[in-house]
């Protein structure tokens, strides 16, 4: 995805292609990936993250769509390499309407992230920086998993977890910086929650 205007273009003609399409008409996974390779595991977590990028914490799907995130990234905190999709996801079929709005969302993310400043004199940082960034977003994960009844309690880890992964895909070290400001942004957030209840207890 270092070529973003391609991306964006594939996405587009994709977007084109379902709307032409009778509604009977089935999607896979993998017919959204081709626009992406080698990038499909990285998409499949925006994807998987994008419900999340909202105030309003998402009882129990972000457990579920959490687990499924870590799966991925720690395979990549083992092994230190990306690691293929598996064929199950990639021929998962996606409901018309659902994958509608991934493309249209996909595409204004991008646009985004073209605006972004790009800062790439850290190379050796971004080249060696896999195996942290999985245990970043590992980390994170466990944040977007609890079960809170606190506003912003999934967006936080959320935007986090997109920077990472924006991060590595367009080798943005300003990206890179800003999602580990947001990790430990992260770190202060949760503490506080924890702490608050037992200072309140002490209090009265």
């Amino acid at each position: 995805m270092r070529h973003l205007a391609v991306v964006e273009r594939h996405l587009k003609e994709l977007e084109s292609e379902i709307v032409a399409a009778p509604e009977s008409a089935s999607f896979s996974l993998k017919r959204v990936f081709e626009g992406v390779a080698p990038y499909e595991q990285e998409f499949v977590c925006i994807l998987l993250v994008t419900p999340f990028l909202q105030p309003i914490p998402v009882w129990g799907l972000s457990s579920i769509l959490g687990v499924f995130i870590l799966l991925i990234y720690g395979s990549v905190f083992l092994s230190g390499k990306n690691t293929p999709i598996p064929k199950r996801v990639s021929e998962y079929v996606v409901p018309q309407k659902v994958l509608l709005m991934v493309l249209r969302a996909g595409q204004k993310l991008v646009r985004l992230v073209e605006r972004v400043p790009v800062w790439k004199r850290a190379n050796f940082v971004m080249k060696h920086s896999l195996r942290w960034n999985a245990f970043a977003v590992a980390f994170l994960v466990f944040l977007l998993s609890l079960p809170l009844p606190v506003p912003a309690s999934n967006a936080i880890p959320a935007y986090t977890i997109l920077f990472y992964i924006l991060a590595g895909l367009t080798e943005n070290f300003f990206l890179f910086l800003l999602a580990w400001i947001c990790f430990f942004g992260n770190i202060i957030f949760f503490s506080a929650l924890a702490i608050m209840p037992l200072l309140a207890y002490k209090l009265f």
